[in-house]
């Protein structure tokens, strides 16, 4: 009897053979027409995508090493106001916003016998970019040192004999008894290097020092200490390793910049995805406030739930692109706040300062030395342009009030630079989404995938039939990140085999960016499930898919031949089947109301409520929100979270279920469930999702959603009551809105997946081809090479494995090389030869070219 282990992912059982055992080897051919060449592969084709989330600046790639340097953590978002512990938007949008710590990362720290106070001053700051500066103070009577303590980012971590470099804005109320002395020390004190500043003024100065460990730490603290009595005030306290990439001042960490660099991606895209738009105009990113001096910078609410320095700002963004060889993509607010957090809309008559915004950007990067914002760049230290080559209107907008605001940034960027390629965003949900430009106007359009492993294994051909018009597809964002923890082997060859059929359709599909790049593991409150980078405060590792990226990246060649692979298809059953199960209400960012629930099956009325008598029980389950029944009907009262409520018994069969909900306020419909196992598992109806624009029916196995059936472009009128109608007939369900069948789809049991993909490309620069292979299922496959037309291949190659034994394998500080390539010299080749490809894995070929015999 065969060992095996059970792999549960995408709410599929897969009975997977470990690899190290006996499994019967699968038969696969491979068959490439050298001749052929089916698209040409662009040199933008990869890059890298930054978004200031997870601390991906600040506490991330920005190598500042003191947190809240400037002591403005305090300011709240800017352009809403607090209310209740939480803060509002212009357009409705609130969250908590609390702060347990008086001053962020700095505590005060009094020696026994020893008398001091630390605040936030308001009064006399350094200048008008600051709002705080601290104030500490020594006690006439006080004994021992008085200390303002700053614990950087989870603790400050050095290396021995390393310089670094201290600079702090400083003044001081009369003269000192003593100079101000500067340790890094750990919690008991112990002292690992030290500073002192003599003689501070009475107005601010800006003071510098070296401190150079004595020995490698990773969790201490910076301290300013006094002894004697006196007050003074600092501002802008800054920590910075002279070793960052480059050598740069206000520089980058380097162990995160190598690993960009090992990528070799052919461009960037910054500064972000939702921060580009913020939740008010005021918090969106502001790029003129992060140039120049960075005691001059105020910094801003960044929309992930922090505050940013912008230390990390739009020249070194640019800098760091030119360090790196990538090409820049620069995203601008086109006059949206994000439209996922109730949005404002500017008006068209407001909008010349924005757009006049984004050509100032555009000038400050490609502009020359004679223009304003060029000899702005020159000022800051860059004498040559930056040159961007492309730019982004917008992050994930859509709709006619984007469309309209679209067009005039674009008649007026490619009026003025007509080289730059523009890219449109689009909806960012739909499967299958659609290109469409406004009076043809644009370059790229923006599409973005976060799906489960079941999705990009489907879509791989996604692109196959799209119309060639001319204009080109962006990936701008995409991950396997649904129900694959952090990230492993699994999810990126599920990202592996969906990037073969991007490779394939190179010739429209022009560009690609994973999401999001980074990610500080030591980060309190939210995070992103899967990011490509990972790290602490002194140590770094890239995930699974961080190898799938690279490999890709440094192996895309430049011309795509035509190829077709043949091997068994995978098919396996769901571990949960959905055919029975109870019903349930949920709502997304509205207020919802329903009525008159029926539940009936043949004769049998399994369910009757129509809520006039309010002490009558229902049971329902409450998962968030405000549910209550109040005036005869059932509310969910609370528009600011997903809220769930389910009732009903798993075990029914073949019922209809029958009701009245109508949206009462928010910017989504609401949805109804039948089929529903548990919190899990059920089939949903999504009646107004995605921002109040479509209808579709939603299966969930094991937490992973994905589509059923068609989906209906419309949207559900605030205050009108709809009468739902959905009948659930053995595995079949169909969904009725007034009367009008919508949906009509079969519930799957199981699901079917190619067992084996791949893209074969030429390098005309290394006369090679590259023959890229993932097989993310646990079969060997001999695969059987065949190469037509005019020429062959040597004898000898290199093969590049990316592969584990168990799919679920991941990376680690601990093991950080746990799933990462080995490459190896292979022989054998020829026109025609058998290939063995190991389960889990994604293999590239690269064989030299030769003439044919």
């Amino acid at each position: 009897m065969k060992k095996s282990h059970l792999f549960s992912l995408l709410g599929i059982s897969l009975l997977c053979l470990n690899a190290q055992e006996k499994d019967p080897i699968r038969k696969a051919s491979l068959t490439v027409d050298l001749d052929k060449e089916i698209a040409q592969v662009s040199p933008s084709m990869y890059g890298v995508f930054f978004e200031d989330i997870n601390l991906a600046a600040d506490g991330g790639i920005y190598a500042e090493l003191v947190r809240n340097r400037s002591f403005e953590d305090m300011r709240p978002p800017e352009g809403t106001v607090l209310k209740e512990g939480k803060f509002i938007s212009p357009g409705g949008f609130s969250e908590g916003y609390t702060l347990t710590d008086s001053i962020p990362a700095w505590k005060l720290l009094q020696a026994p016998g020893a008398k001091g106070t630390m605040r936030l001053e308001t009064k006399k700051l350094l200048n008008k970019a600051q709002q705080y500066a601290l104030r500490l103070s020594v006690q006439s009577n006080a004994k021992g040192r008085v200390a303002a303590v700053n614990q950087g980012y989870f603790g400050i971590a050095v290396r021995k004999g390393e310089a670094y470099d201290l600079s702090i804005y400083a003044k001081a109320a009369g003269k000192l008894g003593e100079a101000l002395r500067v340790t890094l020390e750990d919690s008991t004190g112990k002292v690992y290097g030290q500073a002192s500043i003599q003689a501070l003024s009475a107005e601010w100065s800006k003071y510098t020092a070296t401190i150079t460990p004595s020995q490698t730490a990773t969790n201490l603290r910076l301290a300013f200490s006094l002894t004697k009595p006196a007050t003074i005030w600092l501002d802008m306290v800054s920590l910075f390793p002279r070793n960052t990439y480059a050598q740069r001042k206000n520089g980058m960490r380097t162990d995160v910049m190598q690993k960009l660099d090992s990528i070799h991606p052919a461009f960037l895209r910054f500064p972000g995805g939702c921060v580009v738009e913020g939740f008010t105009f005021e918090n969106a990113v502001q790029w003129k406030t992060t140039i120049g001096n960075v005691a001059q910078r105020p910094g801003h609410y960044n929309l992930w739930g922090y505050r940013a320095s912008d230390g990390l700002g739009f020249h070194e963004f640019l800098q760091m692109c030119e360090d790196l060889k990538m090409a820049p993509l620069f995203v601008f607010n086109a006059g949206l706040t994000c439209q996922f957090r109730n949005p404002t809309i500017m008006p068209l008559n407001q909008l010349d300062p924005l757009v006049q915004d984004a050509l100032d950007a555009l000038e400050y990067a490609n502009g020359p030395a004679s223009s304003k914002w060029g000899a702005q760049r020159v000022k800051n230290g860059h004498p040559k342009p930056f040159n961007i080559q492309y730019v982004q209107i917008g992050n994930e907008n859509w709709g006619p009030d984007y469309l309209k605001r679209y067009t005039i940034f674009y008649d007026a960027i490619t009026s003025r630079y007509p080289t730059i390629k523009t890219i449109l965003c689009t909806e960012p949900w739909p499967d299958r989404p659609i290109m469409s430009f406004p009076d043809n106007k644009g370059d790229f359009i923006d599409f973005h995938f976060y799906r489960d492993p079941s999705w990009f294994l489907k879509n791989s051909t996604l692109f196959d039939t799209y119309p060639r018009t001319g204009k080109h597809i962006y990936v701008g964002e995409y991950a396997c990140n649904e129900k694959v923890g952090s990230g492993h082997l699994y999810s990126a060859l599920s990202e592996a085999a969906f990037l073969t059929g991007l490779e394939h359709n190179a010739d429209l599909v022009q560009m690609t960016s994973y999401a999001p790049l980074l990610e500080n593991v030591q980060k309190e409150g939210f995070v992103w499930p899967v990011n490509l980078i990972r790290y602490n405060n002194h140590s770094s590792f890239g995930i699974p898919s961080y190898y799938v990226q690279q490999l890709f990246s440094n192996h895309k060649g430049n011309t795509v031949v035509a190829s077709s692979i043949q091997s068994d298809s995978v098919s396996v059953e769901y571990k949960t089947k959905l055919e029975s199960g109870g019903i349930g209400f949920e709502t997304y960012s509205t207020e919802s109301e329903f009525d008159d629930i029926l539940v009936v099956s043949g004769k049998d009325t399994l369910m009757k409520e129509d809520f006039s008598n309010p002490n009558k029980p229902f049971a329902l389950k409450k998962e968030g929100g405000d549910w209550k029944i109040q005036q005869g009907v059932l509310q969910q009262s609370n528009k600011n979270i997903f809220a769930h409520a389910t009732i009903g018994d798993p075990s029914w069969k073949n019922y209809t279920l029958t009701l009245k909900a109508r949206k009462m306020q928010g910017s989504e419909g609401f949805l109804v469930r039948v089929l529903g196992k548990d919190d899990k598992n059920y089939v949903w109806w999504n009646i107004g999702g995605w921002s109040n624009t479509q209808h579709i029916l939603e299966i969930s196995v094991d937490g992973q959603r994905k589509t059923l059936g068609n989906l209906v472009k419309d949207s559900v009128v605030t205050g009108k009551w709809y009468n739902v109608k959905m009948v659930v007939k053995d595995n079949r369900v169909m969904c009725y809105l007034d009367g009008k069948l919508l949906h009509n789809v079969d519930v799957p049991m199981r699901d079917t997946f190619p067992g084996l993909y791949s893209v074969v490309s030429k390098d005309t620069k290394t006369n090679e081809v590259i023959v890229k292979l993932v097989n993310p299922f646990g079969h060997t496959y001999q695969t059987h090479v065949s190469l037509k037309g005019k020429m062959s291949v040597g004898s000898e190659g290199k093969e590049i494995i990316l592969s584990s034994a168990n799919p679920e394998d991941k990376n680690s500080f601990e093991e950080p090389y746990k799933v990462a390539p080995v490459s190896r010299k292979v022989s054998g080749l020829g026109k025609e030869f058998d290939y063995i490809l190991k389960p889990y894995s994604l293999t590239i070929l690269r064989l030299p070219l030769k003439q044919a015999q």
